[in-house]
């Protein structure tokens, strides 16, 4: 029932962060994914990765001490994610979670873009370029 799921998509935005460790957030965004919800999806992560890049300097302690609430990155990464991951949107989560910056300075781009090594590459550069175009 659509109705049923979209009331309970619902509780997870008016809900998010309540829970333990945030446990339920992450069982929310796998829910909407998994039901094909990906607009909710993504409104959703807008909550559950925000945009931390700049909120201590990158050494600081507090990252430790007082990591911002937000959901493990991980997550995003489990095959039950794949429609998730293979939507355009994907690249502005990872681009807030800093997960493009690593992959860009690591060059250690994750198994999915494995055979698609170069698609992964320009994703994220117009993602970056994007980016820089909306702070300025």
């Amino acid at each position: 029932d659509k109705a049923l799921l979209h009331k309970s998509f619902d509780n997870c935005f008016e809900t998010y962060g309540q829970s333990w460790g945030q446990e339920w957030d992450g069982v929310c965004l796998l829910v909407m994914v998994q039901a094909g919800a990906l607009d909710d999806a993504f409104r959703f992560a807008e909550l559950a990765y925000p945009d931390n890049r700049r909120l201590y300097p990158p050494n600081d302690d507090r990252w430790m001490i007082s990591p911002p609430k937000g959901l493990d990155t991980i997550r995003l990464f489990t095959p039950k994610m794949a429609a998730f991951r293979d939507d355009p949107r994907f690249w502005q989560v990872a681009l807030r979670t800093g997960l493009v910056n690593y992959w860009q300075s690591t060059q250690q781009w994750p198994d999915f873009c494995g055979d698609q090594l170069d698609a992964c590459k320009a994703k994220a550069a117009v993602a970056v370029r994007t980016d820089v175009k909306r702070k300025t």
